[in-house]
């Protein structure tokens, strides 16, 4: 009978502690995938599962073509849920927000929206050259820029949580709201200590790219430093494999495939799964990026989890992320020159990046779900 008791109580605060939330996002069919974003919407549809957490999905692939079914499985989910979890992309989003707002307006459910990349500003400062977009997203100069409804409606959340303090500090300035509070983006998985035994002796300096292949993520910044190096430097040789999903136009693919020789491979598309394993094989990971709305991206949290040294470009939010020389290294953005530099130093450095190394899992502990389940829990699922 007591056991009973417990049994009957234990199931009682199961179903308590658990909510039924639906997430709103582009989830791709349920086809493989490649982008950080997407990625992001199944990690937390896993996460939620697994907490046993009862989780409905409002797919948005190819939602401009089919509205009127879109506004129908979005009121059945408002009325059918507790929680709503936006993760609509940056155009996406602006477009889904006020949406739900309205079919929310007589039913008060709960309502989250966790932004990807930068999220409903990516529309505001897209066409902005690069100085500008720092200091936008620095909150030096807003530039007269205004997006009152926006604001409006994103006063209406009960949560906003972008995925660094960076983004965090321009919603709150520039939207001038106080519901936005940071859950860094992070990775399910226990860190395995790596030994990092880059030799220099060895002469030969591995580096992998890994992201989409677009000219705005910086890969023929990097390919020419590489040709560069190898051309200058005889005393190494510099291999470079590149992974990701081609997204170049016609025209940029032939001029991507003529820099393929020995020293320089496209490996195609690296199923998500065995990144952190096919990272730890390197001596430094490369995101040149020159995209205005990177934020936290995934792979760098990756590399830093398989104790790769990372070395990425001055984007507005890399000093926030990484420490110059500490646990990473920074170069200035769109400067070849700067980065063949940067890649010479780590070649020639090897007891340096041994250290970085080893940084780099320290760092990485901030980025994984341990760390950040209890702001997962109170952010995302409404449980303090």
């Amino acid at each position: 009978m007591i056991i009973f008791k417990i049994i009957k109580k234990r199931k009682f605060m199961e179903k308590r502690n658990s909510i039924k939330i639906c997430i709103i996002g582009n989830n791709a069919s349920g086809h493989n995938l490649t982008d950080g974003g997407r990625i992001k919407i199944r990690l937390y549809k896993q996460i939620l599962e697994s907490q046993k957490h009862k989780v409905s999905f409002v797919d948005l692939d190819g939602w401009k073509k089919r509205i009127p079914h879109l506004i129908y499985k979005l009121r059945k989910r408002i009325i059918e849920c507790e929680t709503i979890l936006i993760m609509a992309g940056p155009k996406g989003c602006r477009v889904i927000i006020p949406l739900v707002n309205y079919l929310n307006r007589n039913c008060k459910k709960r309502t989250v929206f966790c932004p990807l990349g930068i999220g409903t500003l990516d529309y505001l400062i897209e066409k902005m050259p690069t100085e500008k977009v720092t200091k936008f997203l620095s909150c030096e100069d807003f530039f007269g820029i205004k997006d009152d409804k926006m604001a409006f409606n994103l006063s209406k959340l009960d949560v906003i949580i972008p995925q660094n303090e960076v983004l965090t500090k321009v919603y709150r300035s520039f939207y001038k709201i106080n519901n936005c509070f940071t859950l860094p983006n992070f990775r399910d998985i226990d860190i395995q200590r790596r030994l990092y035994s880059y030799d220099i002796n060895q002469h030969i300096f591995s580096i992998t790219f890994i992201s989409r292949i677009k000219e705005e993520k910086g890969i023929f910044l990097l390919l020419e430093a590489i040709k560069s190096l190898n051309a200058f430097h005889d005393d190494m040789t510099f291999k470079l494999d590149i992974y990701g999903e081609n997204q170049l136009s016609i025209k940029e693919n032939l001029l991507f495939a003529s820099y393929f020789d020995d020293n320089i491979r496209y490996k195609g598309v690296l199923p998500h799964h065995s990144t952190i394993d096919v990272l730890s094989k390197y001596d430094l990971f490369c995101l040149p990026t020159k995209y205005h709305g990177e934020g936290t991206p995934g792979v760098l949290l990756e590399s830093l989890i398989s104790g790769t040294p990372p070395l990425i470009s001055s984007y507005s939010q890399a000093d926030y992320i990484i420490e110059n020389g500490v646990n990473g290294f920074i170069f200035k953005m769109n400067d070849v020159n700067d980065l063949r530099d940067k890649i010479y130093f780590c070649a020639k450095n090897c007891e340096m990046m041994k250290t970085v190394s080893h940084n780099c899992q320290i760092l990485a502990q901030q980025y994984t779900f341990e760390y950040n389940k209890e702001l997962f829990s109170k952010y995302v699922v409404g449980i303090k």
